[in-house]
């Protein structure tokens, strides 16, 4: 047993942290007490120590780009590694938050929008989707403003980028496929 130079409790030995340079070999503060202290100063100067990297940074571009570079160079095998094992294990999160930002929303908006779309199926022919080729989902938007329209599938989606969202053109293909293709109805 020891005691707590800061809370003045007795606690077992294991709730000590090591230090050789005391004579018992433990620390003066238990593990909890260094906890609540670390945690109360990284609250005060979290604010002050930002401000002062933001500081240092603005002033010393250059040598933090050189000093960035520099660590890649020396690190890159295990930098690629890494972020190649993190797609690896997060691929789902990692393709949604792309998906996210292409469209310019978060990816809680995203993922309501999706739940709201997928229930109903193709917002064009309203077939359900499927995993991969012409009926996977693709998020239909307009390409001037980035506004998200629906869900259509993959053909669907990309047969309204070929028309190029021309109704005129969609009228004189439907008209088409009714005049020239009878025999197949």
């Amino acid at each position: 047993m020891q005691n707590c130079s800061r809370c003045e409790t007795d606690k077992a030995e294991s709730d000590f942290h090591l230090d050789k340079s005391r004579p018992s070999g433990l620390s003066f503060y238990c593990k909890s007490c260094i906890r609540l202290k670390d945690r109360l100063y990284n609250e005060t100067f979290r604010a002050k120590k930002s401000s002062y990297n933001k500081k240092y940074k603005d002033g010393h571009k250059h040598e933090v780009a050189l000093k960035q570079r520099d660590y890649y160079l020396r690190n890159r095998e295990n930098l690629k590694s890494s972020a190649r094992a993190y797609y690896h294990n997060n691929r789902e999160k990692v393709l949604e938050r792309e998906r996210a930002k292409t469209y310019g929303v978060s990816v809680n908006d995203l993922r309501s929008f999706l739940l709201k779309f997928r229930s109903g199926g193709c917002s064009s022919c309203h077939q359900s989707f499927t995993e991969s080729g012409y009926d996977k989902e693709a998020i239909d938007h307009d390409h001037e403003t980035g506004e998200i329209r629906g869900l259509l599938h993959s053909g669907c989606n990309i047969a309204l980028g070929f028309l190029k969202e021309s109704p005129e053109r969609c009228d004189a293909l439907t008209r088409y496929i009714k005049e020239k293709c009878k025999e197949k109805a």
